[in-house]
């Protein structure tokens, strides 16, 4: 409608947009998206669909210079906004093809009905099969090769310092041929040709990538005779060796750089020559995206020297690799870029994301979060967030918007209405990077005063185990009845059979012991106590029913009769010849002493007392330390709701005791004659339990909770927010 026309007529889009709607067009025309992280292209496809209906709603506004259509948006879209890396050949198989299909999907409704599309393993057969005679309108399948590419895009081994020079006329000429090049094969669709116009390309790369080389060598040779220039005539000998060691680490970086190979499959990716075009113009992507893999710190033990060497600021040796695409995606952005990405939360509060916080908070301007918290957005058991960044340092009062997801959403309720709702404003400098907990001013009050009260548990002098990995439960842990079988065939057995718990018998302030054993012979029995035998013939002598029952399950594994994870019982990685030995572990003899115990999974925090030396499996953990006094407050409504404020949770149905976390709750450090009505209290309780578990003690921990609180000097109102939190 013209703005003469009904008055009763409201536009549905904002007069800035109609106004600018050429400037905006414009932008999103030649707006450049990378996702460092693309597996099968969901994210760069949904952003193409986003900015192709923008620039549709748009054409209303535009003059009607030349016809604009679906179709166009998405090919241009596709050939000059989206990029992507992964490591995975195969996903960059199935992004290209996704890419692709994005182009048919609206053209023809009788494309859905082509069954053979999911079996395809190349865009080429997709072409093939769909017989494109019968689709006069739509392009053959455009070339992907150098925009969606493979490489370990986390590792790019030239240094990025003198690369991104529009001064540089040799480099600047080639990366011009390079994206020329690039261009013409986007749409040749003669194999010939593009076999020739690929060949064109990659010696075009190779070359940008040598002259690269070259230039850092040069420069690297440079600082090497700056050095020697720098030498003053009577140094001493410190001076000297200093001088030698600066000298001697360029050379390194000169060697390495000269046995840098062409940018492999899945070595490195070398950002700034494959993509050369992009940090010519603009100095980096306009917007990064990704959902990058969780692969945990264990997984990628071969990377770590890797990650390290390339300097990576949020560096830490138990890191989860998502937060290295975090840094990544800084790193490739251009100037005031943006970056959105969706991953685990585990970084806001985890020890081995201190490095990462500190990172967000100084360099980058945080714009929007959304905490999902134990809400489940994906199947995974994952928590996850949402966070979208400018690259861009923060101004002193730049505001934060966060939107921390509780357990009363669900999905019948719409996430915008909710996050008005439940929406924080916070500024930027103020975020504790020992730990991003958005709760409200009211709750991170309380956290604070109870941190300042207590002292954490990491400093009482006390240490945090996990229970035994057996490496091989089916043969270790026993029932009463085959213990006692064992016994009765050979009385020694018993020195080794020790009764076990699991994380699902401990409750609070009580266990449940499920008449379940464990054969204990802890890693090196064998080489202490073996005279001139050989071991397994010693360990056969020696407890010769507990071989023959281990021996038997060994060789029901062996011959199929008995099902088994790895590779059975004989040979296992973490014990080799010595099979009958359990895994490795330092702390055998903590077992024996009295301790609290606690599972790793539960609905709330809950320790036990354990003082007869029962071992425990590994889903319970155990504090090396009897003290009845830390018991009642690990077990408080206090510690649980501060838990809560710093730990990753599984939803509303559970939580799990992270040590990282455990050993952080603030405990009061008072005199031991203080703690005495704890201790009088807690025996109370575990008297009680001991009798019958199902005993009402709810009284008694009533009365624990207000003498913890007392001690946290909390006042009613804060008691309040302590307790309905608990409550949720």
């Amino acid at each position: 409608a013209k703005e003469g026309g009904t008055k009763s007529y409201k536009y549905q889009v904002p007069e800035t947009i109609r106004k600018n709607a050429r400037l905006l067009d414009e932008k999103l025309k030649t707006i450049k998206i990378c996702d460092p992280a693309i597996g099968s292209g969901a994210f760069p496809v949904g952003m193409m669909h986003e900015i192709v209906k923008a620039r549709n709603v748009l054409t209303t506004y535009l003059e009607k210079s030349q016809p604009r259509c679906i179709y166009d948006f998405k090919r241009h879209c596709i050939q000059e906004s989206i990029y992507g890396v992964d490591i995975d050949p195969g996903a960059i198989e199935i992004a290209k093809l996704r890419l692709w299909l994005s182009l048919v999907v609206d053209e023809e409704e009788d494309y859905h009905t082509i069954k053979l599309l999911p079996n395809l393993v190349s865009p080429v057969n997709a072409q093939q099969i769909l017989n494109l005679e019968n689709y006069p309108n739509i392009k053959p399948l455009p070339n992907l090769d150098y925009k969606i590419m493979q490489g370990n895009s986390l590792i790019e081994l030239l240094s990025t310092e003198s690369l991104v020079s529009s001064t540089d006329r040799r480099r600047t000429k080639l990366i011009k041929e390079l994206k020329k090049a690039k261009d013409e094969l986007f749409n040749i669709t003669i194999l010939a040709q593009k076999k020739d116009k690929r060949r064109e390309i990659d010696i075009l790369m190779k070359q940008l990538f040598e002259y690269d080389c070259d230039k850092q060598i040069k420069r690297l040779k440079g600082d090497v005779l700056a050095v020697k220039a720098q030498r003053r005539l009577f140094e001493d000998d410190k001076d000297k060796k200093e001088d030698e060691k600066k000298i001697r680490v360029i050379e390194s970086r000169i060697e390495e750089i000269k046995n840098i190979d062409v940018p492999g499959p899945t070595e490195h990716f070398e950002w700034h020559v494959n993509y050369s075009e992009i940090f010519q113009a603009k100095g980096g992507f306009d917007v990064v995206i990704a959902n990058p893999p969780y692969i945990r710190q264990e997984s990628i033990i071969n990377l770590k020297p890797l990650l390290k060497k390339a300097g990576y600021e949020v560096y830490n040796s138990t890191s989860d690799i998502y937060t290295y695409f975090y840094e990544k995606s800084y790193q490739i952005l251009k100037p005031k870029g943006f970056s959105t990405f969706i991953t685990s939360n585990k970084w806001m509060r985890a020890k081995y994301g201190e490095n990462l916080r500190e990172f967000f908070k100084n360099k980058t301007t945080l714009l929007n979060m959304i905490d999902f918290g134990g809400y489940k957005v994906f199947e995974a058991t994952v928590d996850t967030n949402i966070l979208i960044f400018k690259k861009e340092t923060p101004t002193s009062d730049h505001i934060l918007n966060a939107v921390n997801i509780e357990t009363d959403f669900t999905n019948d309720i719409e996430l915008d209405v909710y996050s008005k709702k439940h929406h924080l404003s916070i500024v930027q400098k103020e975020i504790d990077s020992k730990c991003f907990s958005f709760a409200d001013d009211a709750i991170m009050s309380l956290k604070t005063k109870i941190e300042a009260k207590g002292t954490p548990l990491k400093d009482w002098d006390v240490k945090i185990y996990r229970g035994i990995l057996t490496g091989f439960n089916k043969a270790f842990i026993i029932d009463t009845a085959t213990k006692e079988r064992l016994i009765r065939k050979d009385s020694k057995s018993a020195e080794i059979i020790k009764p076990i718990l699991r994380g699902r018998d401990i409750g609070k302030y009580y266990y449940e012991w499920a008449g379940l054993w464990i054969i204990a012979i802890p890693s090196g029995w064998t080489n202490q106590n073996k005279d001139k035998e050989k071991p397994e013939v010693f360990f056969k002598n020696y407890f010769p029913a507990i071989y023959d029952h281990l021996k038997d399950i060994g060789d029901k594994v062996e011959n199929g009769e008995i099902k088994a994870k790895g590779k059975g019982l004989y040979k296992r990685d973490d014990q080799g010849n010595y099979w009958w030995e359990l895994r490795d572990c330092d702390y055998y003899p903590e077992f024996k002493n009295e301790k609290i115990i606690y599972s790793d999974i539960g609905k709330t925090l809950s320790f036990v007392y354990e003082p007869s030396g029962k071992f425990l499996n590994n889903t319970g953990y155990f504090i090396n330390n009897g003290n009845k006094y830390l018991l009642a407050f690990l077990n408080s409504q206090a510690i649980n709701f501060y838990y809560g404020q710093i730990s990753s949770q599984l939803g509303s149905a559970a939580l799990r005791s992270f040590t990282i976390y455990i050993e952080q709750l603030p405990i009061p450090n008072i005199p031991e004659a203080e703690q005495k009505p704890f201790v009088i209290l807690v025996d109370k309780i575990l008297s009680l339990n001991k009798s019958d578990p199902q005993t009402d003690t709810s009284p008694l921990e009533a009365e624990i909770d207000r003498m913890v609180y007392e001690l946290y000097g909390l006042r009613e109102d804060e008691i309040s927010i302590v307790e309905e939190d608990i409550g949720k």
